[in-house]
Protein backbone atom coordinates (compact mmCIF):
# COMPACT_ATOMS: atom_id res chain seq x y z
CA UNK A 1 0.00 0.00 0.00
CA UNK A 2 1.74 3.27 -1.06
CA UNK A 3 2.09 5.77 1.86
CA UNK A 4 -0.25 8.61 2.30
CA UNK A 5 1.08 12.29 1.91
CA UNK A 6 -1.07 12.97 5.39
CA UNK A 7 0.85 10.69 7.51
CA UNK A 8 0.55 11.79 11.10
CA UNK A 9 4.27 10.83 12.06
CA UNK A 10 5.31 13.63 9.38
CA UNK A 11 3.26 16.14 11.50
CA UNK A 12 5.48 19.26 12.71
CA UNK A 13 4.32 20.11 16.00
CA UNK A 14 6.54 22.74 16.76
CA UNK A 15 6.78 25.30 18.56
CA UNK A 16 5.13 22.56 20.62
CA UNK A 17 6.86 20.08 22.75
CA UNK A 18 5.69 16.30 22.68
CA UNK A 19 5.11 15.64 26.46
CA UNK A 20 3.10 11.80 25.98
CA UNK A 21 2.90 9.96 22.38
CA UNK A 22 1.16 6.73 22.64
CA UNK A 23 -0.23 6.95 19.60
CA UNK A 24 0.58 3.81 17.87
CA UNK A 25 -1.13 3.18 15.03
CA UNK A 26 -0.64 1.42 11.48
CA UNK A 27 -1.75 3.83 9.18
CA UNK A 28 -1.79 1.34 6.56
CA UNK A 29 -4.66 -0.70 8.76
CA UNK A 30 -7.70 -0.05 9.40
CA UNK A 31 -8.62 1.87 12.97
CA UNK A 32 -11.33 -0.75 13.98
CA UNK A 33 -8.36 -3.56 13.45
CA UNK A 34 -6.59 -1.31 15.91
CA UNK A 35 -8.91 -1.05 18.78
CA UNK A 36 -6.84 -2.73 21.34
CA UNK A 37 -4.67 0.49 20.80
CA UNK A 38 -7.30 3.25 20.77
CA UNK A 39 -7.38 4.89 24.13
CA UNK A 40 -8.15 8.27 25.68
CA UNK A 41 -4.41 8.89 26.15
CA UNK A 42 -2.43 8.84 22.75
CA UNK A 43 -0.63 12.14 22.58
CA UNK A 44 -0.47 15.40 24.40
CA UNK A 45 1.51 18.45 23.26
CA UNK A 46 2.67 21.41 25.28
CA UNK A 47 2.73 24.73 23.77
CA UNK A 48 3.62 28.29 25.65
CA UNK A 49 1.65 29.63 27.76
CA UNK A 50 0.02 26.79 29.50
CA UNK A 51 -1.83 25.68 25.99
CA UNK A 52 -2.04 22.03 25.75
CA UNK A 53 -3.38 19.79 22.53
CA UNK A 54 -4.59 16.48 23.67
CA UNK A 55 -5.90 13.71 21.64
CA UNK A 56 -7.64 10.73 22.65
CA UNK A 57 -10.12 7.84 21.40
CA UNK A 58 -13.54 7.85 23.44
CA UNK A 59 -14.75 5.40 24.19
CA UNK A 60 -11.50 3.66 24.84
CA UNK A 61 -11.29 0.21 22.77
CA UNK A 62 -14.45 0.59 21.22
CA UNK A 63 -15.69 0.41 17.60
CA UNK A 64 -18.10 3.42 18.17
CA UNK A 65 -15.14 5.56 19.13
CA UNK A 66 -13.73 8.40 17.79
CA UNK A 67 -10.94 10.19 17.92
CA UNK A 68 -11.25 13.59 19.87
CA UNK A 69 -8.60 16.27 19.71
CA UNK A 70 -8.20 19.10 22.40
CA UNK A 71 -6.77 22.32 22.66
CA UNK A 72 -6.81 23.35 26.47
CA UNK A 73 -5.81 26.68 27.89
CA UNK A 74 -4.64 26.92 31.44
CA UNK A 75 -6.23 23.83 32.48
CA UNK A 76 -9.76 24.65 31.57
CA UNK A 77 -10.55 21.33 30.58
CA UNK A 78 -14.47 22.22 30.62
CA UNK A 79 -14.04 24.72 28.21
CA UNK A 80 -11.07 23.67 25.30
CA UNK A 81 -10.47 26.63 22.94
CA UNK A 82 -10.34 23.98 20.16
CA UNK A 83 -12.27 20.43 19.85
CA UNK A 84 -13.12 18.15 16.86
CA UNK A 85 -14.24 14.94 16.19
CA UNK A 86 -12.50 12.52 13.64
CA UNK A 87 -13.34 8.75 12.73
CA UNK A 88 -10.53 8.67 9.75
CA UNK A 89 -7.52 9.11 9.62
CA UNK A 90 -7.30 11.33 6.67
CA UNK A 91 -9.72 13.50 8.92
CA UNK A 92 -7.63 13.20 12.29
CA UNK A 93 -4.51 14.43 10.07
CA UNK A 94 -6.38 17.59 9.08
CA UNK A 95 -7.66 18.38 12.13
CA UNK A 96 -4.44 18.13 14.34
CA UNK A 97 -3.14 20.67 11.76
CA UNK A 98 -6.03 22.87 12.57
CA UNK A 99 -5.25 22.63 16.36
CA UNK A 100 -2.00 23.46 16.00
CA UNK A 101 -2.60 26.61 14.01
CA UNK A 102 -4.74 27.44 16.90
CA UNK A 103 -2.19 26.78 19.62
CA UNK A 104 0.62 28.96 17.33
CA UNK A 105 -2.59 31.48 17.29
CA UNK A 106 -2.61 31.71 20.62
CA UNK A 107 0.34 31.20 21.94
CA UNK A 108 1.38 34.21 19.42
CA UNK A 109 -1.68 36.47 20.93
CA UNK A 110 -0.17 35.65 23.85
CA UNK A 111 3.11 36.77 23.90
CA UNK A 112 2.25 40.52 22.28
Amino acid sequence: MKASNKSIKNIDFSPGKIIFDDLCIQENLAIKKQLSRLKEDLLQVEFSNNLILDLGWYPSFRSNGKFQIRVIDNFDWEQPKFYAEASSLDTLHTLLLEAIAVCRKLGATAQN
